[in-house]
């Protein structure tokens, strides 16, 4: 929605996007000290099982409370706190605090296309493969058993409003014999993510209709697998959900 406004011109539309499931970003001291059960310290805040870091609003402990009392007083009371002069966007970034711009994605934003790639060294066991940078050399297919009797379980997730299981491990889920796996090789420098992520499968089943979940997963050095982004869809509204579609062949994004 901000990025349609902001092609549209449309003046005083800002984007802030703080650390946390929904709405628990927002938690300050004030917050904490009323006890309430799903309340953290966002000082230092703990995401499941990921630490986030100091994710107060600049660095202070009211600091979204006191900015949504500025914007409210200049809109309704006509107040002149220049709330308006305040960058378009504000992101937080794990580890690296808050980043200012001015336009979304992001200026430095460098959008880069990565592959599907079986990978021939290891064997597919769980259907470990490559992402990278380079197209696939052939036609190559990777295959799993879908079954709706034994379906996989949510583990953390963009869905969720506790703060306590929004970012998992996600090595027990990763092992299941229905879930293929494409990673990087080990980054050489650290990389932020910031902005759209598109996902395109070009896929077919023997079921009548089938449910994708993608994941875009964080590995640490110890093989910790923290979950970034996710999406589900079902592939028989592939093209909305006013038109149903079979599943035997399908590209869906």
């Amino acid at each position: 929605m901000f990025k349609y406004l902001q092609d549209l011109e449309t003046p005083n539309q800002f984007l802030i996007i703080g650390a946390g499931p929904h709405c628990s970003f927002m938690f300050d001291q004030a917050l904490l000290e009323t006890k309430l059960p799903d309340a953290r310290n966002s000082s230092n805040m703990k995401v499941g099982d990921l630490e986030i870091g100091d994710a107060r609003y600049g660095g202070d402990d009211h600091g979204y409370v006191k900015l949504f009392l500025n914007w409210f007083e200049y809109w309704l009371n006509s107040e002149q706190n220049h709330v308006t002069d305040m960058p378009k966007v504000q992101l937080y970034v794990m580890g690296k605090g808050w980043n200012l711009d001015d336009h979304w994605p992001l200026k430095a934003t460098r959008f880069t296309k990565y592959f599907l790639t079986g990978d021939p060294v290891s064997p597919h066991r769980q259907g470990v493969g490559m992402l990278s940078t380079s197209l696939p050399s052939g036609n190559e297919q990777d295959r799993y058993v879908y079954d709706p009797g034994s379906p996989n379980p949510t583990l953390g997730g963009g869905s969720f409003s506790s703060i306590v299981e929004a970012a998992r491990d996600q090595r027990p889920v990763e092992a299941r014999k229905d879930v293929l796996v494409y990673s990087t090789p080990p980054l050489e420098k650290p990389v932020t993510i910031a902005g759209p992520v598109e996902v395109v499968l070009y896929v077919s089943s023997s079921a009548l209709d089938a449910d994708f979940m993608v994941k875009l997963v964080d590995v640490y050095p110890d093989g910790k697998a923290i979950n970034l982004s996710d999406d589900a869809f079902r592939v028989r509204y592939r093209e909305g959900s006013t038109r149903k579609c079979s599943c035997s062949r399908a590209r869906s994004t």
